[in-house]
């Protein structure tokens, strides 16, 4: 879940340029950054907090593609193609935000390559987690499913939670299943399962993990 590593990559020199060229924006949890099919004009930093992504079907639900967490950039295939928004995007917690405008992110990628190689490194590997979910769905069960958006999730805090930590998921059951390609009703039965082996306890959208380790070998599959 995490996509941090567009921050991680950059160096000390590029990270300033770039909280240079844009300014910091709070936003509460559960709001609004931008709609599908809007257009857009500036990318957006996630410095801290989680924010899902979201496309809607043809039947007008809301299907979660993917959870961008600390360090992750959103929004950026807008400024390099001029199109529109391709996903709608919404705060699941507290989040603070660097926004870039366009014209701005667009001067960094023309004079610092670094930072243009970065985005393509992050781009890259987008597409091969996109091939990597697509086999995942045809070939995983439901409970290592689960248990890779657990580990996921953990992996992408700053600091990363051990055993017996209180992990808090700001996702519905709803929005896991999405993530998972799963019914609610299987992500229930697989936190009820969960729960049963040990390896975590569950009450409302806490989550403590309580054996770390063995959720990390079945998520293996």
């Amino acid at each position: 879940m995490g996509d941090g590593e567009f921050l991680a990559r950059l160096s000390e020199d590029d990270k300033i340029a770039l909280v240079q060229a844009g300014r910091t924006r709070n936003a509460p949890a559960r709001s609004r950054l931008f709609e599908q099919g809007d257009p857009g004009y500036e990318v957006l930093i996630v410095e801290e907090g989680a924010v899902k992504l979201t496309r809607a079907s043809s039947d007008g639900r809301e299907i979660v593609v993917a959870v961008r967490s600390e360090g992750a950039i959103l929004g950026e295939l807008s400024a390099i193609d001029g199109g529109l928004r391709s996903a709608s995007a919404t705060t699941l917690e507290a989040t603070r935000l660097l926004v870039v405008p366009f014209t701005e992110f667009s001067t960094l990628l023309d004079t610092r390559a670094a930072i243009t190689r970065v985005l393509l490194d992050v781009l890259a590997d987008r597409v091969r987690g996109t091939t990597d979910q697509a086999v995942e769905f045809g070939t995983v069960d439901s409970l290592t499913r689960v248990c890779r958006r657990i580990v996921g999730f953990a992996d992408a805090q700053s600091d990363a939670p051990t055993d017996g930590d209180v992990l808090t998921i700001p996702l519905t059951q709803q929005e896991i299943a999405s993530l998972s390609g799963l019914s609610r009703e299987a992500v229930v039965k697989a936190l009820k399962s969960l729960r049963t082996l040990g390896w975590i306890d569950v009450h409302g959208r806490t989550i403590t993990v309580l054996d770390l380790v063995a959720l990390r070998e079945r998520a293996i599959g």
